[in-house]
């Protein structure tokens, strides 16, 4: 799992390795709270479905208790400080590739924060 930015507006992105399963999701800002709340429906999902989540890896910045507690039995996986997850660098490079195509191929020239939403 992974934060990224397009015109300012954050996002927090999962994948699953073996099913390819993606999840974008919107996020106001980058508190713990807010990043837990939507964390927890996605977790959910694949408890839902029977799938075991074995292994997470994600940034450093996801290193504290509450991840942990959230994550419970799964081991987590954090990358070293500056460094990258490469699964899913390349997602957000491909979906940030995929926004940019669809900007310009718009006629408008400045696009309001109400209009970006994933």
């Amino acid at each position: 799992m992974d934060i990224f930015y397009i015109n300012g507006n954050a996002f927090i992105h999962t994948k699953s390795k073996t099913l390819n399963y993606i999840t974008i999701n919107k996020i106001k800002n980058r508190r713990k709270e807010t990043i837990l709340r939507r964390l927890r429906p996605i977790i959910t999902l694949y408890l839902t479905k029977v799938f075991l989540i074995t292994d997470i890896y994600a940034d450093n910045e996801f290193d504290s208790e509450e991840y942990r507690e959230l994550f419970l039995p799964t081991r987590m996986h954090r990358c070293a400080k500056g460094e990258h997850v490469p699964i899913i660098e390349r997602t957000v490079r491909t979906f940030k590739e995929h926004y940019r195509s669809i900007c310009h191929g718009v006629p408008y020239k400045k696009y309001p924060k109400l209009m970006v939403h994933a």
